[in-house]
């Protein structure tokens, strides 16, 4: 994933959540998280097509990889913000709009 890719993806998530979460996080990561317009609502495929259209992707298959990219984020996140606002963010999203595919990736081991 391109560093664009990363704060692309970042930015519409946080879009869709709170900046709240920029505090645990790195300096170089949290200020995608603060300059980033929060409480937005769109579903799952919503997200994905706001990335997919930030990063200019052309070809509607790359959104399978705008979808791996958003589940590595929330899991590295996982590994620094506390569980409590994790899951304050997973409980506050839409049981029936897909997004538990989200946080997939969160507690898995990956090795």
């Amino acid at each position: 994933m391109t560093r664009r890719g990363f704060s692309v993806t970042l930015a519409v998530l946080i879009s869709r959540w709170s900046s709240d979460l920029a505090g645990p996080l790195p300096m170089q990561i949290d200020r995608y998280l603060l300059e980033a317009e929060s409480g937005q609502r769109f579903d799952w495929n919503g997200f994905l097509d706001r990335v997919w259209k930030r990063e200019n992707m052309a070809d509607p298959d790359d959104q399978a990889d705008t979808a791996y990219h958003a589940r590595v984020i929330v899991d590295v996140m996982s590994d620094v913000v506390p569980l409590g606002e994790m899951q304050q963010v997973h409980d506050g999203l839409p049981d029936d709009e897909d997004w538990d595919e989200l946080f997939e990736l969160v507690g898995q081991d990956t090795q």
